[in-house]
C-alpha cells in the first residue's frame, strides 16, 4: 500500500513538459473584406466563435493585391472576402454568395497554375478581382448557394439552429431562421466559414 502511495505521489510531481499533448495552436488571424457591412460583422463573429481566430476588418479595395497588402499591414495571415450575388429573403429564403480566400504573403505560381486560376469561373466571380499579380495570394474561391427549399440545406439549418438555442429566451426552432432575415444571414455566415479551408 505504501508503495502505491509513493508511486501516486511521484506521478503527481512529474514535470509538465513530459505531457504528450501538444500546446494549443495560436489562433489564425483573418482579415474580413466585404462591401456588405452586416455580412462582414456576421462572418467576423463566426470566425471568432468557431475558429477562435483574431479578426480584423479591411476595406475590400479594388483587387486581391490591395486586400492582401492591407491584411499584411494588420498582421493577418488570410483574407476572407465575401460578396452577396443573389438574395431572396422571403420564406423560404435563398442566398448565393461568392467567397474568396487569399494569403497575405505572396507565393510563386507556375505558368500553368496562373492560367488555370485566371481563367477559372470561381475566380472570375470572386469578390476581389484576382488578375495575374494577385494569383500568388490565391487559396480558394467558390460560390455557395443556400436555398431553404433544398432538403440538405434544411437539415444543415436545423442542426445549426439547435446550436444557437438560447437557454433563457423563447425558442421557435429553425422556423425563426426562415422567417427572420437577420437570423437567416447568421446561418449564411456560418455556412461560409464552415466551407472555408482551415489551411
Amino acid at each position: 500500500m505504501k508503495r502505491l502511495l509513493v508511486l501516486l505521489a511521484l506521478a503527481g510531481c512529474a514535470p509538465s513538459s513530459t505531457s504528450s499533448t501538444p500546446p494549443p495552436e495560436a489562433p489564425r488571424a483573418w482579415a474580413v473584406a466585404s462591401s456588405d457591412e452586416p455580412l462582414t460583422d456576421l462572418v467576423a463573429d463566426e470566425l471568432v466563435r468557431t475558429r477562435n481566430a483574431r479578426v480584423v476588418r479591411v476595406d475590400p479595395g479594388t483587387d486581391a493585391v490591395g486586400a492582401a497588402a492591407a491584411a499584411r499591414a494588420l498582421r493577418a495571415d488570410r483574407v476572407l472576402a465575401v460578396k452577396i450575388l443573389r438574395h431572396d429573403p422571403y420564406d423560404p429564403p435563398r442566398t448565393t454568395v461568392a467567397v474568396e480566400v487569399l494569403r497575405s504573403d505572396r507565393r510563386s505560381v507556375s505558368g500553368g497554375e496562373l492560367d488555370r486560376l485566371v481563367s477559372s469561373a470561381s475566380w472570375q466571380s470572386a469578390p476581389l478581382p484576382l488578375g495575374k499579380d494577385g494569383a500568388g495570394h490565391a487559396v480558394a474561391a467558390f460560390e455557395l448557394v443556400l436555398d431553404a427549399r433544398d432538403p440538405a440545406t434544411r437539415t444543415w439549418l436545423s442542426a445549426y439552429a439547435e446550436t444557437r438555442r438560447s437557454p433563457d429566451g423563447a425558442w421557435s426552432g429553425p422556423s425563426e431562421f426562415l422567417a427572420v432575415e437577420a437570423r437567416w444571414m447568421e446561418f449564411v455566415a456560418h455556412a461560409v466559414v464552415h466551407r472555408v479551408p482551415a489551411e
